[in-house]
């Protein structure tokens, strides 16, 4: 198996949270743009000689427009370019995959097309995600420009509703960036596991290492099984609600476990949301005898 501390794995795992942190940080950036632009598309609304939104078909023809161009708009300002260069860290996270696998094989792993299909299918699902527009932002637009028409809410309350909505305030994030902050992580972990799932199971590994970030928030699942080593009958166990241990919250569950998990996805959920952990395959003669001993008695 590769060490626990050799470069690949260490930066491996580094990269589930920098990689995502760094497109969080240039969504923050591009919602100011993004502001501007809707503000500017507001600014064509007809208003009353006393500062109101005027309750006209053809405020209600801008609002729709805007509505409709949504998604358009977003992708005109440097999230585009953020969401393309995210995209090219995909597959860098791909190839130290390649080379975690050929440390552990001692040279014998070789890259496939099958591999390649599978990691380029969850790619395409992440880059999907990221590129649709969240209905909590697309219905709050709405209903600030409608609700502002029909209202004749004045202008300044409308500008201050769609800037509160975009860039949010001290106590609630940005739909968007919201939006973003919460699937960003986990896609491209998803990603990366969906890659390690396909590789592991054709290279035929039967064991492997619960490993990765351990934080002051980590949830008993993790907290519990990190640098330990299970099998792959335990793993999906686990995915099936049993041979939870201790962090059973009830019926199988546990604190932060993706509400999808099931046998076959728990290889790429492994502890759940925001997870930091891997399921890092081990050749036999890795694997602690008392763990190989325990898999005796899941056969009676």
């Amino acid at each position: 198996m590769a060490k626990k501390k050799s470069s690949s794995v260490i930066k491996k795992i580094s990269r589930l949270d920098s990689v995502p942190n760094d497109f969080q940080n240039r969504v923050a950036k591009s919602q100011i743009e993004l502001n501007k632009l809707i503000s500017k598309q507001t600014s064509l609304l007809e208003l009353t000689s006393t500062g109101e939104v005027a309750q006209t078909e053809g405020n209600y023809a801008i609002a729709n427009k805007i509505k409709s161009q949504l998604q358009e708009s977003v992708l005109s300002t440097s999230y585009s370019d953020s969401l393309k260069d995210f995209s090219k860290q995909f597959n860098v996270q791909k190839a130290l995959n390649e080379t975690l696998y050929a440390e552990i094989s001692n040279g014998k792993f070789v890259a496939k097309s099958i591999y390649d299909s599978a990691w380029g299918s969850s790619k395409m699902n992440a880059m999907t995600a990221l590129t649709e527009i969240p209905t909590t932002f697309t219905s709050g637009l709405a209903n600030i420009l409608d609700g502002g028409i029909t209202g004749k809410t004045p202008y300044s309350k409308v500008l201050q509703s769609v800037s509160d909505l975009i860039l949010g305030d001290d106590k609630v994030e940005g739909a968007f960036y919201k939006y973003t902050k919460q699937i960003s992580k986990d896609l491209f972990a998803i990603s990366d596991r969906t890659y390690m799932q396909v590789v592991s199971e054709d290279m035929g590994y039967e064991y492997f290492l619960y490993f990765g970030g351990i934080v002051d928030d980590s949830r008993c699942f993790c907290v519990e099984r990190h640098d330990k080593y299970y099998s792959k009958y335990e793993i999906e166990q686990w995915g099936l609600g049993k041979l939870i241990g201790e962090c059973n919250t009830g019926g199988g569950k546990w604190a932060g476990r993706n509400t999808n998990t099931n046998e076959s996805t728990i290889w790429t959920y492994v502890g759940g949301y925001n997870c930091d952990h891997l399921f890092l395959p081990a050749d036999i003669e890795d694997v602690p005898q008392d763990v190989i001993d325990r898999q005796s008695k899941y056969k009676k």
